[in-house]
Order: structure tokens, then C-alpha cells, then sequence
């Protein structure tokens, strides 16, 4: 890149983020605030044949444990 374009690219930017800092929006605040941010462990129902129908769908499986393949595209 030239310093000419360089230059101008750092005006336009600057001038952007003038313009961004001033605007309404832009100071709300996105997301959400939780006082606790983890699930209690009793309180979900759980499917019961989940377990079952997970390793009867997998390929291969040897005990509690799912063999997966490596870049096998």
C-alpha cells in the first residue's frame, strides 16, 4: 500500500469511530447477566434410553466410549 491510502484508510477509520462513539446504540449492553450461570444437577429430566440409543447409533464403540476416525473424508 502507498502512504497516501494508508493515510487515507486512518482518516476514514478515525472518522468511523468518531461517528461510532457518539452514536445512541452504541453504549447499550448486549447479553444477559445470570447470578448463577450453572444448572443445579437434580433438576433435569433425564431420557433414560438416551445412553442406549447413542452407542447403538455409533459405528464403532467399546465400552463407555465412542471410536471415532481421523480425517476420513
Amino acid at each position: 500500500m502507498t502512504d497516501k491510502i494508508k493515510k487515507d484508510v486512518a482518516s476514514i477509520m478515525a472518522s468511523f469511530m468518531k461517528a461510532l462513539s457518539k452514536a445512541e446504540g452504541a453504549k447499550e449492553k448486549f447479553g444477559s447477566e445470570r447470578e448463577n450461570s450453572m444448572r443445579d444437577p437434580g433438576t433435569q429430566d433425564t431420557d433414560k434410553s438416551f445412553r442406549q440409543r447413542m452407542f447403538s447409533n455409533a459405528p464403532k464403540h467399546r465400552d463407555s466410549f465412542i471410536i471415532m476416525e481421523k480425517k476420513h473424508w
